[in-house]
């Protein structure tokens, strides 16, 4: 199981992990009274049936040791972790749970996702080039600001060159090849018609000259905390509760869903795993993505 979890998340599963989930999936079983083995025979005997109720026993199991979790007093974050080890047993054997209704590991929070003409309001408002640069860049590939901020002018791709190199080419979209700073996922995004604007004004967004300034050439010499408290500050004048970098993202999935974008596309540009089985069969070659991108991005365009 934990070699699974290591492969779909592209690298090793810690030791605290392993500890954790182990420990509660020796608690689930205890709590159903069946070993690991009985559990799996008995849900694949359970999906054969005709009756709703019975290939549905495992989830409700799943869900009654949530609920016994709940009355011991344990965390939500807690009870989290464990359903997601439980979880991780099924999928592990091909059992895949659905419809599990358990506490949310983290508390609900509404962010603000722009209209477009908000979005330009709120990029206009922005008095540094490199927070219009961010919210600009984020808007255009979804993002997450973490793997935004750890981009270099030499980062890009192996076929169409660098950042910097795609820029001075002329070449739209730019094709970004990225390894997630929180996962270790690879995948590709790509940067429209907007960025390359900015990207290509030396005086808004002076690329080429901090690059030599800066020892690691960083897209955007700012730390995470200074956009978040711009991005705050913008929301606070036009009265906005939470317009953050998280809001872009959201941005990004809500304008190409509406605008009926392949699924699992948007999800791999945002950086979201599909797994090895569905991202072999369903992603498609990047310059075919890169067809797609230029088709869907008048949903995406400001002006």
């Amino acid at each position: 199981m934990f070699s699974s979890i290591s492969l779909r998340r592209g690298g090793s599963v810690s030791v605290s992990t392993r500890k954790t989930f182990t420990v509660y999936l020796k608690r689930f079983f205890e709590f159903c009274g069946q070993t690991p083995d009985e559990m799996i025979t008995q849900r694949m005997a359970d999906w054969r049936s005709d009756d709703i109720f019975v290939r549905r026993r495992h989830e409700e199991k799943v869900m009654e040791f949530a609920q016994y979790l709940n009355d011991e007093g344990y965390s939500s974050n807690t009870v989290s972790t464990a359903i997601g080890a439980i979880r991780s047993f099924y999928r592990t054997n091909y059992l895949p749970m659905t419809e599990v209704n358990v506490p949310s590991g983290r508390p609900i929070r509404e962010y603000k996702v722009p209209t477009k003409e908000e979005l330009i309001k709120a990029i206009d408002r922005a008095n540094i080039p490199w927070h219009k640069g961010f919210m600009i860049l984020t808007k255009d590939s979804g993002i997450s600001l973490q793997d935004m901020l750890a981009l270099t002018i030499d980062d890009g791709s192996p076929r169409y060159g660098t950042i910097s190199e795609q820029v001075k080419k002329g070449l739209v979209p730019i094709v970004l090849n990225i390894v997630r700073e929180k996962t270790r996922f690879k995948y590709t995004s790509f940067l429209g018609e907007d960025s390359y604007e900015v990207l290509n004004n030396k005086f808004a967004f002076p690329i080429v000259k901090y690059s030599y300034m800066t020892r690691d050439k960083l897209l955007l010499p700012y730390a995470g905390s200074t956009i978040r408290e711009a991005m705050a500050r913008i929301g606070d004048h036009f009265s906005w509760k939470s317009f953050c970098p998280y809001s872009l993202r959201k941005w990004f999935r809500t304008e190409l869903t509406l605008d009926d974008c392949n699924d699992a596309l948007i999800e791999t540009w945002m950086g979201h795993s599909l797994g090895r089985v569905k991202a072999a069969y369903i992603i498609p070659p990047i310059e075919r993505q890169m067809q797609t991108y230029k088709r869907q991005y008048k949903a995406l365009k400001l002006h």
